[in-house]
Protein backbone atom coordinates (compact mmCIF):
# COMPACT_ATOMS: atom_id res chain seq x y z
CA UNK A 1 0.00 0.00 0.00
CA UNK A 2 3.05 2.62 0.75
CA UNK A 3 4.34 1.78 -2.58
CA UNK A 4 1.15 2.82 -4.08
CA UNK A 5 0.67 5.97 -2.26
CA UNK A 6 4.19 6.76 -3.49
CA UNK A 7 3.33 6.31 -7.00
CA UNK A 8 0.13 8.36 -7.22
CA UNK A 9 2.26 11.32 -5.51
CA UNK A 10 4.69 10.88 -8.35
CA UNK A 11 2.12 10.61 -10.97
CA UNK A 12 0.57 14.03 -10.08
CA UNK A 13 4.00 15.27 -9.75
CA UNK A 14 5.55 14.53 -13.07
CA UNK A 15 4.64 14.47 -16.68
CA UNK A 16 3.03 11.16 -18.07
CA UNK A 17 6.32 10.50 -19.93
CA UNK A 18 8.07 10.52 -16.76
CA UNK A 19 5.12 7.72 -15.33
CA UNK A 20 5.90 5.62 -18.03
CA UNK A 21 9.68 5.31 -17.74
CA UNK A 22 9.38 4.97 -14.10
CA UNK A 23 6.49 2.12 -14.38
CA UNK A 24 9.25 0.46 -17.12
CA UNK A 25 11.59 0.35 -14.83
CA UNK A 26 9.65 -0.99 -11.99
CA UNK A 27 8.51 -4.12 -14.34
CA UNK A 28 12.13 -4.67 -15.22
CA UNK A 29 12.73 -5.03 -11.58
CA UNK A 30 10.42 -7.43 -11.35
CA UNK A 31 11.09 -9.80 -14.46
CA UNK A 32 15.01 -9.98 -12.80
CA UNK A 33 13.65 -10.84 -9.87
CA UNK A 34 11.53 -13.74 -11.02
CA UNK A 35 14.52 -14.83 -13.48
Amino acid sequence: MEYREKIIEMVNEISRNDVLRYIYIIISDIIKDEK
